[in-house]
This record gives C-alpha cells, sequence and structure tokens, in this order.
C-alpha cells in the first residue's frame, strides 16, 4: 500500500506535525508514505465500533456535496455571525467518496497534533488514511473508461 500525504496550513496549526502521525498509521501497517507540502503530483472506511467521543478544536462551517458519505459529524456552536440565524447545526468532520477508481478521505480533526495523536480520534484517522490508501491496489487493472466521454475531457 502507498499513500501520498498533502498538508498545508496557517500560523498556529501543525499541518507538518499531523502529516507526520497519519504517515506513522500507513508505515505501522506495512506501507509506504510520501509527505508533501504542495499539490503537484495531485470495504469502506468505516467507523464502526468507535463511540460518541468528545474533542476540542477548532470547527468549520463547511458547504459540502451530498455525495459525499458522512462518518462523523460535530455540532457548531452558535455564535454571533452571519450564519448565526441558522442555530446550531451538525457539521460533517469526516466523511469519504470514491473519485474515479480513486477514494478521498476528509477529515476535519487535526489542527494541533495532541487531538489526533491517540484515541478514537486517532483511530477513526487510521482507518480513513488505511481505506483511501488500498483504493490504488483495488483499483489495478481496471479502467476509467466508464466514466470518461468526450465531453467530460476524457
Amino acid at each position: 500500500m502507498k499513500a501520498l500525504i498533502t498538508w498545508g496550513g496557517w500560523d498556529g496549526h501543525e499541518p507538518d506535525k499531523v502529516a507526520e502521525i497519519f504517515r506513522a498509521m500507513i508505515e505501522a501497517e506495512g506501507g509506504e508514505a510520501q509527505v508533501i507540502d504542495h499539490l503537484k503530483p495531485f470495504d469502506d472506511a468505516e467507523d464502526a465500533g468507535i463511540a460518541d467521543f468528545d474533542v476540542e478544536t477548532e470547527q468549520y462551517y463547511l458547504h459540502t456535496d451530498p455525495a459525499n458519505t458522512v462518518l462523523a459529524t460535530t455540532r457548531t456552536d452558535v455564535v454571533t455571525w452571519y450564519h448565526s440565524p441558522n442555530g446550531a447545526v451538525d457539521m460533517p468532520v469526516a466523511w469519504t467518496r470514491h473519485w474515479g477508481l480513486g477514494r478521498v478521505y476528509y477529515n476535519a480533526l487535526g489542527h494541533k497534533a495532541e487531538v489526533i495523536a491517540e484515541g478514537p480520534a486517532h483511530e477513526m484517522l487510521r482507518r480513513g488514511i488505511l481505506w483511501a490508501a488500498d483504493g490504488k491496489a483495488r483499483a489495478a487493472g481496471q479502467s476509467p473508461a466508464q466514466w470518461q466521454n468526450a465531453g467530460n475531457h476524457g
């Protein structure tokens, strides 16, 4: 199994440390991982068995694709801001999707490495990363032709 881990971030976040935790998860399972900070190269991940858990981290207010399979949500706090008339909402925090023959796993947790270094958040990430990384092996020998036509830049 091979994985490419990309990271980027803002001051005060720890994307480099978080990416190294991801790398360790894959390598612990015998896989190879490459960590980069750019986008140039550019069954199911189940959270079954992981009970609800509390986590203290930055929350995002996201607009997500309805084709995503939502694995975990967080309840946003109501703060005085443009979306506050909507009240508290359950916001997707982890999801999967297929993209052609590939697999995508997204998880918003981990602005600070301590959030995902251990415990249920770590296990959720480990499973999702391994699921996405395993997608390349499962796609071997298959053709993306079923999703291509002259109209979508085949």
